[in-house]
């Protein structure tokens, strides 16, 4: 999850917190995620905020802080599983093709974790020009397996 472990409790529960926010909300700057942690209770500033971003290798995608995925498929499913509720809009399966729905701008990242979970049923991942579908090519006859698991991560 992190880059580095940290270095104290409070670090810590700074960087949960942080891990919670970009998970669950669509922060866009560095101001919004320094009111919802104020909004926490916790009080920190902008250069601490770059570090614990960098810590935690949060990156801006389409305007949208997200975590980069670093290791496990678990972890990388944790990742998908909270980012999915917040930005798929719906999903289908025709045939051995299934479709992901995003809001603007945020299928490159979903494809991006889709493809480093490594499952060996999707062939091709690949997103539109404006960010908001998501197709995976899928094994024959795997589809609606893919697409049960896609599922249940997105809905839980």
């Amino acid at each position: 999850m992190w880059l580095k472990a940290p270095s104290n409790e409070r670090q810590r529960q700074r960087w949960l917190a942080i891990a919670d926010i970009v998970d669950n909300f669509a922060v866009r700057t560095q101001a919004e995620l320094i009111h919802a942690l104020n909004e926490r209770g916790i009080k920190v500033g902008s250069t601490t905020v770059v570090e614990d971003l960098r810590n935690l290798n949060i990156d801006r995608f389409n305007g949208i802080y997200m975590r980069v995925p670093i290791t496990q498929s678990d972890e990388l499913q944790s990742v998908l599983r909270a980012r999915m509720r917040v930005v798929v809009e719906g999903m289908f399966q025709q045939g051995n093709i299934v479709v992901l729905n995003t809001n603007h701008g945020s299928a490159p990242w979903v494809a991006l974790v889709i493809r480093e979970m490594k499952d060996s049923e999707i062939l091709s991942v690949m997103t539109d020009s404006e960010g908001m579908s998501i197709w995976l090519l899928v094994a024959e006859g795997k589809s609606w397996s893919v697409y049960g698991r896609l599922m249940k991560i997105w809905r839980g």
